[in-house]
């Protein structure tokens, strides 16, 4: 079941895992489709610029966690509202759920290869649901009660829909080894039906041989673009000191802006541009050992003359590298900020509160707030997995997955944040978007 959880962090699904256990040997040549525009990266890397950055010197005791411990209830509050995404973890059905109404709608079966695929994106206007039918290469486009807007034929090496751009423009993913090894991602227009792909051979991004990253609807592209496709945010191996970094990625002048080394493949989440693709937010180390000669010594990605227990912290990044702490809890703590999820209206970010990451699972379910920089733990027990929660189109709801290993059973709550109110929505249900209707 340990597989079946793993690939549920990365596809938002605990079923496809059984599929790609068989998947490790993969086809060594490459052929780009000769409909398709193709953009490909410079393979030359540059000299490594140290990461620019912003120091706020503030006490321990700034840290600022609180608890405020939601109450589970038996109805659902009024505030939350909507229509959630849903996935039947066993019996494989995609589903609406209108929350006000109670009642469900059934699109269809999620099965990698022959029907639905799992990866799929909710537009930002949070009216329409993005998703393709690998079987018939089609990509269907419905609205929150389920009837189908569009359908458009696509090519039978494209999988699912990574995310919305903006409200025409459709992030896809395109297996370069498939099934299920590395991918492209492919920018489709939905008026024109043009495609520009963009390739997966960014400077030291190490080939894909069977690791899966646990980035969400990202982990098999791996590259995270921002809205005008002129920065890519991307995992990469530090040969000379064998670690894993995350790399920023000057697109239109072919350079490397910044790499910070740390666990960038267990964060649970990408990176996350904001709207306007000023600034992303990511988990960083603020320091992290490098080896060299066996021997490990310090690497700052992040200067503040603070103490360093281990782990990472949340950090608004800007487009050119300059660094903007966010969280403090590694001064204290060995902590983490698993599955992290910033909100539509950009002012929280929800994600699984872990204070001794390196230990074990012991992770709660925490909020954000960007501007004070207060952390409030709801104490919402978030199971064995880092499953990312979902955020209401209003930004005062939440909806989110816990996976328990040891009954093998997932369970969704809808948590009002507003009302200090958590609703359990179901047992063997996964959410994966929400929308809203038309008014």
């Amino acid at each position: 079941m340990k597989k079946i959880l793993l690939y549920s962090l990365c596809f938002a699904t605990i079923l496809l895992m059984l599929l790609i256990a068989g998947c490790s040997q993969l086809p060594s040549t490459q052929v780009q489709p000769s409909h398709t525009q193709v953009v490909l990266p410079s393979s030359t890397a540059t000299p490594l610029p140290e990461p620019t950055m912003t120091s706020t010197a503030i006490p321990e005791a700034n840290i600022n966690l609180n608890e405020k411990c939601i109450q589970t209830v038996s109805q659902l509050q009024t505030s939350a509202n909507g229509v959630i995404v849903l996935h039947g973890t066993r019996s494989s059905d995609l589903s609406l759920t209108d929350l006000a109404a109670n009642r469900t709608t059934i699109l269809g079966k999620i099965s990698p290869g022959s029907e639905i695929s799992p990866i799929m994106a909710v537009s930002p206007d949070f009216m329409r649901l993005a998703y393709t039918d690998e079987k018939l290469h089609q990509l269907i486009i419905v609205d929150a009660q389920g009837k189908r807007l569009e359908t458009k034929a696509i090519p039978a090496d494209f999988a699912g829909v990574i995310q919305w751009m903006d409200n025409d423009n459709l992030l896809l993913e395109r297996f370069i080894f498939a099934p299920y090894g590395e991918a492209s991602s492919v920018l489709y227009n939905l008026a024109t039906g043009k495609k520009t792909e963009y390739g997966s051979d960014y400077p030291d991004m190490p080939a894909f041989q069977g690791a899966i990253i646990e980035w969400g609807n990202y982990s098999f592209t791996r590259a995270v673009y921002d809205s005008s496709f002129s920065r890519v945010l991307y995992p990469a191996w530090d040969g000379a000191h064998q670690e894993h970094s995350l790399v920023l990625w000057d697109i239109q002048n072919q350079r490397q802006v910044a790499r910070w080394i740390g666990y960038f493949y267990e964060m649970g989440a990408p990176p996350q541009w904001l709207k306007d693709g000023s600034q992303f937010i990511a988990g960083i180390s603020p320091n992290f050992p490098k080896w060299e000669n066996n021997t490990p010594y310090p690497y700052e990605n992040f200067s503040d003359g603070l103490p360093y227990q281990d782990g990472f912290d949340l950090f608004s990044i800007s487009r050119d590298g300059k660094m903007q702490r966010l969280t403090y809890l590694t001064t204290k703590y060995k902590a983490a900020e698993e599955g992290f999820s910033l909100s539509p209206d950009e002012k929280q970010v929800a994600f699984w509160l872990n204070l001794n990451f390196l230990e074990g699972d012991s992770r709660q379910l925490a909020i954000l707030d960007m501007a004070t920089g207060a952390i409030t733990n709801l104490c919402l027990a978030g199971g064995d997995a880092k499953i990312a929660p979902i955020w209401s189109p209003d930004s005062h709801s939440l909806a989110v997955s816990v996976y328990h290993d040891a009954t093998r059973s997932i369970e969704t709550f809808i948590v009002d944040i507003e009302n200090n109110s958590a609703f359990k929505l179901g047992d063997d249900i996964q959410a994966e978007g929400w929308m809203t209707k038309q008014p």
